[in-house]
């Protein structure tokens, strides 16, 4: 697995990813990267060794932040202060030895279905 720390949006709009960044600064945490819909085909290994690279963001009425390789304390600090920015709460996920081979769309798709059941109940 990449073993750099990083924190991936999709969805967010570039105004409030300065806004979070600033605060991750300040928290220590890495600034986020985009994922645009150019990406969608992409496996989520090759996004994050490219992530720095790409700064434009695709806008989608579901956003979603993809944590790799934080600490518990770091993924709780960066949830909280993204809580406190993006409305609706987007999708929160971290990177797994299984969803590292997945295309972003294929995450995507995941996430979207998983939410979409745990609403349902």
């Amino acid at each position: 697995m990449n073993s750099s720390k990083n924190i991936l949006v999709y969805g967010v709009e570039p105004s409030k990813i300065l806004f979070l960044n600033s605060f991750f600064s300040k928290n220590r945490l890495p600034s986020c990267n985009c994922i645009d819909d150019s990406m969608e085909n992409m496996i989520m290994s090759d996004i994050l060794k490219d992530a720095s690279k790409n700064t434009k963001c695709s806008s989608s009425k579901q956003s979603i932040i993809i944590f790799n390789n934080l600490s518990q304390v770091e993924m709780s600090t960066a949830i909280a202060l993204i809580k406190k920015v993006l409305k609706p709460k987007p999708i929160f996920a971290s990177i797994t030895p299984n969803s590292i081979t997945w295309t972003f769309a294929q995450l995507k798709e995941e996430l979207i279905n998983e939410k979409k059941f745990f609403e349902g109940k």
